[in-house]
């Protein structure tokens, strides 16, 4: 009877609680007129899968304990505490975002969003006329190739091809001083991809993913899981918006499940002895690592734990750490003092007892980083920051989702909004402040230097 009261006092029911609200709340957002990739859709998605990773952890409780022990958690209450931010995150997000987006959900509004489809349509037929896409399509190529070329660029760096499939584990040292190269090289091939893969759909579907498997396999030469799940991503939205409404097939089960088993299987890569981690049975491989590979993309429980217990013994920042946001755009080549840009830095330093007081230089902090995500606007002012962060962001996507429909479901438009909603919405930390101003310009002027410079009517 005790351990069923400390269970209950130490919130471990809520996760459990999380995946069957949220699992009602998924299957009516796949019925529902916008369907599962809305805001409030995606938004419920994540928070199933999130509690889902969640219980898994609860259900291993010492074993979580003991991990949190390792990362400076002493506390089991600092534990509890994130378990609740998780769930009040969640469903706050969830709830702003589905208000929001309450008006476009109308019969009117189902107009407005769908019936674009149609008008799209029609403007094809006219800019076929024009020449238009032949043009457009030549713009694209050019920075497809742009892409292959910096490509290149980067595997020469890490002294060939060969070399650097060799050693996944130190990725990081190897590209070290490329990672500008790397972001335009991966932003290069992205777009151009996901314009062919428009451009092609309503002629050859299967052909058209044909173009995103191709893409997906260029993304995943340079080592990383994100940038080519994003891609495919961005298209299936793409597809769900502007031609037909999203419906789960056996087809898209089993190509989810191979790009699950094969970013697990470049997450293992990473290790530097994966060859042992493969030879074990599966109740052997160490709770730490299957938590590093699947548990802390949907669950921060240990993170959440980490900044509750640096911040009760230590004072909030009050926006400090979001003064490397107006510092970022400076190269350090010109500005040596510049400090960290991605304060998930200051996460690890937190976790290995380090006290920090931003902004600091990157000499004085570790070299990666815990993305903070929603705890950044706790870091800055406890709760009220928490829930002003989570607001504004969710506004933020809700805006991004207005323009996606306003703009004819622009590719532009496209690639912002599965931006800014790519596993989960995206939080006002300072390293995201960054990465939607630069992406919003780069994205947005890629689109209008191509549709301007590229763009010819027969006279």
């Amino acid at each position: 009877m005790y351990g069923v009261v400390n269970d209950f006092m130490q919130l471990h029911w809520l996760p459990f609680l999380g995946v069957a609200t949220f699992t009602l709340i998924v299957i009516l957002e796949y019925k529902s007129t916008l369907g599962i990739f809305s805001p409030s859709g995606l938004a419920s998605l994540y928070s199933l899968i999130k509690f889902f990773m969640e219980s898994l952890l609860v259900i291993n409780y010492a074993s979580l304990v003991s991990l949190a022990d390792i990362y400076g958690v002493s506390e089991q209450e600092h534990i509890s505490q994130a378990i609740l931010i998780s769930f009040l995150v969640s469903s706050v997000s969830y709830g702003i975002l589905w208000i929001c987006s309450y008006p476009i959900r109308s019969s009117y509004s189902h107009d407005i969003a769908y019936k674009f489809r149609q008008r799209m349509r029609v403007n094809q037929t006219l800019i076929k006329d024009g020449w238009t896409i032949s043009k457009t399509s030549f713009g694209y190529l050019i920075l497809f190739n742009f892409g292959l070329i910096f490509l290149l660029i980067v595997f020469q760096s890490a002294g060939g091809i060969s070399n650097y499939v060799s050693s996944f584990s130190s990725r990081t040292e190897m590209l070290a001083g490329y990672g500008a190269l790397v972001k335009f090289c991966t932003l290069f091939i992205q777009l151009a991809t996901l314009y062919f893969f428009a451009n092609r759909y309503k002629l050859s579907p299967k052909f058209s993913y044909f173009i995103v498997l191709f893409g997906m396999l260029t993304l995943f030469s340079l080592g990383g899981r994100t940038a080519p799940i994003f891609l495919l991503f961005t298209c299936l939205i793409y597809v769900h918006f502007y031609h037909q409404k999203f419906s789960i097939s056996l087809k898209l089960l089993v190509f989810i499940s191979v790009l699950f088993v094969g970013a697990l299987f470049i997450s293992l890569l990473r290790f530097g002895n994966y060859e042992s981690i493969i030879e074990m049975e599966l109740s052997e491989i160490p709770f730490s690592i299957w938590f590093s590979v699947i548990g802390a993309y949907f669950s921060y429980i240990i993170r959440d734990s980490v900044i509750i217990s640096y911040f009760s013994e230590n004072d909030f920042w009050y926006g400090a750490g979001l003064v490397s946001f107006l510092l970022a755009f400076f190269p350090r080549g010109i500005y040596p003092e510049k400090p960290v840009v991605d304060n998930g830095v200051y996460v690890i330093a937190m976790s290995d007892g380090q006290r920090v007081t931003p902004p600091m230089v990157p000499a004085d902090l570790p070299h990666y980083g815990w993305p903070e995500s929603y705890m950044s606007g706790y870091m800055e002012a406890g709760w009220i920051g928490l829930l002003l962060g989570v607001f504004l962001s969710c506004y933020l996507v809700y805006f991004i989702f207005l323009r996606l429909v306003k703009s004819d479901f622009k590719i532009e438009w496209v690639f912002l909004y599965s931006f800014f909603i790519f596993r989960q919405p995206l939080y006002l930390t300072s390293i995201d402040l960054f990465n939607i101003v630069f992406h919003t310009i780069f994205v947005l002027g890629v689109g209008f230097v191509i549709r301007t410079k590229f763009v010819y009517k027969k006279s």
